[in-house]
């Protein structure tokens, strides 16, 4: 992990890409509708029960889903992206705060109310209104830093401040941030660029453009992408939930539908 704080809203932005994010292909859409003509003709023919045909389509479609998942890799750049920006934004927010980084409003609003929230950098203070939705006190917070700032603190001003506009009017104007992420090293710049390139996809996608290419392009120049094993399994779900969760709870109903009789 770098000991300079990630941009942790980053990650905030794989939700605007789930649903592209999880994979749901043609590929996929075939093999669900394999499972489901399936248990329509058990059903249909009257050779087997409800409880029957729900278990077994639950069966037939995980293998056919998990196979059309890992064969459909498009958003799996995505996936790397999301996946290391949230292990160090809630690395670097440890290492910095000695308290858990905040991934909701009320886990936010709370950190805020702590005597840590006090004595924390103002950028962290504005990252933790912003995730509570306190965009006009998070943008008052960043106005005090000023502009002589360290280039790392200007950085993460600017990225701020356009992550807030973005998150509040859709689009942001990055001129300002591209400037100060010009004065970073390398190692200081590469959780700015790739929440950029987060943002600029999700954007994209609003538009209905393509927005693989960008992050095709970032994932190309900033790697790696080794995380800890926590974080691992939350890119491992990004791929594989879907099929999972819709497989089990298909055979659940089944089990549900055995025990009424059906």
């Amino acid at each position: 992990m770098s000991d300079r704080p990630s941009q942790p809203l980053g990650w905030k932005y794989s939700r605007q890409l789930v649903s592209k994010q999880f994979s749901l292909t043609p590929a996929m859409a075939v093999a669900l509708f394999a499972a489901a003509l399936f248990a329509g003709v058990t059903v249909g023919v009257g050779e087997g029960t409800i409880a029957e045909a729900l278990t077994l389509t639950g069966f037939i479609a995980l293998p056919l889903m998990v196979i059309a998942a890992l064969i459909e890799r498009r958003a799996w750049p995505a996936h790397d992206i999301s996946a290391t920006l949230l292990a160090e934004a809630s690395a670097e927010w440890r290492a910095r705060t000695n308290s858990r980084f905040p991934m909701s409003r009320v886990q936010a609003r709370r950190w805020l109310g702590s005597t840590t929230a006090a004595g924390a950098p103002r950028t962290l203070r504005a990252t933790a209104m912003a995730i509570d939705w306190q965009f006009a006190e998070a943008t008052a917070e960043l106005e005090r830093i000023p502009d002589d700032a360290a280039p790392r603190d200007l950085a993460d001003r600017e990225a701020l401040r356009a992550q807030i506009w973005y998150l509040q009017h859709g689009r942001a104007d990055l001129s300002g941030w591209r400037a100060a992420i010009g004065q970073l090293d390398s190692r200081e710049a590469r959780a700015h660029r790739l929440t950029m390139a987060m943002i600029e996809a999700a954007a994209a996608l609003g538009r209905g453009e393509p927005w693989q290419p960008i992050i095709a392009q970032a994932h190309a120049q900033h790697g790696p992408w080794a995380v800890p094993v926590r974080y691992a399994a939350y890119k491992w779900f990004l791929r594989l939930g879907i099929p999972v969760l819709a497989s089990g709870m298909t055979i659940a109903l089944g089990m549900v539908a055995a025990a009424f009789g059906l």
